[in-house]
């Protein structure tokens, strides 16, 4: 990131002593330039907004830091009589940094840098390609839930403890809790002995049974698809070949890369 001033003849000069470039060299007291760029990218691709508010001015009005902002505590509104427009914060550790009274939620434009992807549904508000990723998301979500509660019990799912007879209330109780206490934490793997005819019946599917690998996948495939990123580059080499691998990889610096 640059400041570049563009003469009569067309020839763009790198400026260096003006405060955007000190700026882009060194954002505030305890950033670097990556820092900062990495969490504008970062409050880009997740959340369609990437903020930063100014922390001071000098004498000349010039801004001398500017401090990132978590997207989920800053909103803009629009004036609607003069059109002009405002943006709204909420306390967090950066405007403790930054300096801003905790009072002061209501801030100028003047004073916020707003990065926005595309704005479909409010001229201001930016949206993330993942809003379109929105069920593959969620579904991959819950898929690694799932796993880790079925392999946090050892791979075992929940089922019914079958009794021939009748049992009251606080009887199933303790058999439920003796159950839990031979089957799960320490005790995992140990064999469990019934009496009275009692007997284990599964109730779900096993991680293989319901193809969750391949449920997984697919959500996978559904978010590459929308972000452009081809497989190859998350480890799903199924359709990669020296040949292409290339191809693919020209396509992903031109069509996803490229535009960040």
């Amino acid at each position: 990131m640059r400041h570049v001033d563009i003469l009569p003849s067309g020839e763009r000069v790198a400026v260096t002593t003006k405060a955007p470039a000190r700026i882009f060299r060194k954002p505030n007291n305890y950033q670097t330039r990556s820092d900062f760029l990495l969490y504008v990218m970062r409050s880009l691709l997740f959340d369609g907004n990437a903020y930063a508010i100014v922390g001071s001015r000098n004498a000349r009005n010039e801004i001398e830091s500017l401090y990132p902002v978590n997207p989920g505590v800053i909103w803009p509104h629009i004036e609607p009589t003069t059109g002009e427009y405002f943006y709204r914060l909420g306390a967090d550790a950066t405007t403790d940094i930054a300096g801003w009274d905790s009072s002061q939620t209501w801030l100028p434009a003047r004073d916020v840098l707003h990065i926005r992807l595309f704005t479909p549904r409010h001229p201001l508000i930016g949206e993330s390609p993942l809003v379109a990723a929105l069920y593959p998301t969620i579904s991959g979500t819950q898929i690694n839930a799932h796993n880790a509660a079925f392999f946090t019990n050892m791979g075992r799912p929940s089922g019914i403890l079958r009794h021939p007879g009748r049992l009251k209330p606080e009887a199933m109780d303790r058999i439920k809790q003796r159950w839990k206490e031979l089957t799960s934490g320490p005790a995992t793997g140990e064999t469990a002995v019934w009496a009275e005819g009692m007997n284990w019946e599964q109730l779900q599917m096993t991680a293989v049974d319901a193809e969750l690998a391949k449920s997984y996948a697919l959500s996978e495939r559904q978010i590459f698809q929308i972000l452009r990123v081809p497989p190859f580059l998350a480890a799903d080499l199924d359709n990669a070949t020296f040949t292409n691998v290339e191809s693919l990889t020209r396509f992903y610096l031109q069509s996803c890369l490229g535009f960040y």
